[in-house]
């Protein structure tokens, strides 16, 4: 089993870090599909690996040239808050719902995202520059994040399109920042409480964060590599796949329950 939890660490970081999209978006259905592990055991290992796979590739970026704005940081002490914010919303989930619908929800919610990214054209930029404004922007995007478990997501790239105005591409080199902010806040939240605890986390770590560390390297080379066409038909045929990997999976855990 940790074979395939390598392979899926791996794809889903490669992936992640090219588009942006943290890789817990893939690696939290995936592991659902395969594993049967709890909830909140997928969400503890997806946080670790989409976390190495975020910081290696944000250097890896910074190495290529790429430039980050004053304002990306006010999003993503927003995102770091909302990390916080998210974890606790999660763990109240899980106290009032059974596993079965807690899945069921955090699923229906990423069809949904997936959805409205698909459409990402059909959104206003607005340019934004207040730094409060960021900052709540960065707090919602965190905290959506963090609940799901997803670590960024498609949200990230759609929101930091309205709100700088930037292509698919430089939104993603953008999105790999706050992926990093809100994943650090919500890791370092659930090791400080105890949320780790009883989970097998070493063993399955062992093959996934190596894994997460060659998805890091190896995304942001075909990042640069791609032009921007080539790369938003890509994304959208990704976006496309996941929506049909969360509907597959909505529908086991109903035929189940």
């Amino acid at each position: 089993m940790h074979a395939f939890f390598a392979i899926i660490a791996f794809f889903a970081t490669l992936i992640g870090a090219v588009f942006g999209i943290g890789g817990g978006v893939i690696i939290k259905p995936a592991m659902e599909a395969v594993s049967g592990l709890h909830l909140a055991h997928i969400n503890a290992l997806s946080g670790v690996t989409v976390l190495c796979m975020a910081a290696v590739s944000l250097t890896r970026y910074l190495k290529y040239g790429d430039k980050l704005s004053t304002q990306l940081f006010c999003l993503s002490l927003g995102a770091a808050a909302g990390g916080f914010l998210g974890k606790y919303l999660f763990d109240l989930m899980k106290l009032v719902m059974t596993e079965a619908h807690a899945k069921v929800l955090q699923y229906a919610m990423l069809i949904l995202l997936l959805s409205a990214a698909l459409l990402k054209g059909k959104f206003r930029s607005f340019h934004i520059q207040n730094k409060s404004a960021l900052f709540f922007v960065g707090l919602f995007m965190g905290t959506l994040s963090a609940f799901l478990g997803i670590g960024g997501g498609p949200i990230n790239l759609l929101v930091i399109h309205i709100v700088f105005g930037l292509d698919a591409k430089q939104a993603a080199v953008y999105s790999v920042v706050v992926i990093l902010c809100s994943q650090l806040a919500t890791t370092a939240l659930t090791s400080a409480t105890g949320g780790y605890a009883g989970l097998d986390m070493l063993h399955p770590l062992a093959v996934m964060v190596p894994a997460a560390i060659a998805g890091g390297l190896i995304g942001p080379k075909l990042h640069v590599k791609w032009e921007l066409m080539r790369f938003e038909r890509y994304y959208s045929y990704l976006l496309w796949a996941l929506i049909i990997l969360n509907v597959y999976n909505i529908a086991h855990i109903l035929r189940v329950v």
